[in-house]
């Protein structure tokens, strides 16, 4: 065998070792490519003074211009993913930290940090 063929046998064995490597680990790298957030299932809190009236509350430190993050599965790659969503809500009262929520989400899982960054659809990896 000739040093040509030699070097262009170990150029390929080199070449298909990475595609197998990529091909059986291409779901781990998906997943660290995602960004990572945290969330919190909403609770119920009485927002007015010796009342046993409760009301749905979120942290108003996650709210923006109106609208919160909040996790959807949707289907994508073949595989059910968990997704960001945008969604716009009706506040009312404010108390101790949080936040009275009058109508938009109901006390679904409520993305806590790692919102900065995400857009309507972001397909998210939970920190569990």
């Amino acid at each position: 065998m000739s040093k040509q063929t030699l070097i262009s046998v170990c150029i390929l064995i080199i070449f298909l070792t990475g595609v197998l490597f990529l091909t059986f680990n291409s779901e781990n790298i998906f997943k660290r490519t995602l960004p990572i957030v945290t969330t919190v299932r909403l609770e119920l809190r009485s927002f007015e003074n010796n009342s046993s009236n409760k009301a749905t509350a979120i942290p108003s430190d996650v709210i923006n211009d109106g609208y919160v993050f909040t996790v959807e599965k949707i289907y994508y790659n073949g595989e059910y993913q968990n997704a960001a969503k945008k969604t716009r809500l009706t506040t009312g009262a404010e108390r101790d930290g949080y936040t009275e929520v009058i109508s938009g989400i109901d006390r679904r899982s409520v993305i806590i940090s790692g919102y900065y960054e995400l857009n309507d659809g972001d397909i998210v990896f939970i920190r569990s």
